[in-house]
């Protein structure tokens, strides 16, 4: 499913809602999701809808630009991003009001484990698989 592959690069098409980037994911049962990149996110997020069922854990604070956040996290047996699967991926539940075009947030906790580049003509997230 993923554009343009080449051997050993795996690129992740992102969609454009204003100045946002946004990804399509699906989650462990299936579920397809879209989630904001956000480099600047140490770890990844969800809305409460989104994982309403879900076994949640303790809390964890969350500096984030609007103050200090105290979120209960769950962790998701898979999330994947076109070809690529990330497993046993903990995410913070939050409600996320000022987001309303995306499901969640895709931070540093996924991003910074990829060698990764950012194609903004191709609207596209480039990532390296091989060593």
């Amino acid at each position: 499913m993923a554009s343009g592959n080449a051997e050993g690069v795996l690129r992740i098409p992102l969609q454009r809602e204003g100045g946002r980037l946004l990804v399509r994911a699906r989650l462990d049962e299936g579920q397809s999701i879209r989630m904001l990149v956000d480099t600047g996110a140490s770890i990844s997020a969800l809305k409460p809808e989104v994982v309403r069922g879900m076994r949640r854990g303790p809390e964890i604070v969350i500096r984030t630009a609007g103050g200090v956040v105290h979120a209960p996290v769950v962790t998701l047996n898979s999330l994947e991003l076109d070809e690529l699967r990330v497993e046993s991926l903990t995410v913070a539940v939050m409600e996320l009001a000022d987001l309303d075009e995306a499901d969640g947030i895709l931070g540093m906790d996924v991003l910074g484990q990829l060698d990764l580049s950012l194609d903004q003509d191709a609207a596209a997230l480039v990532i390296q698989t091989t060593p």
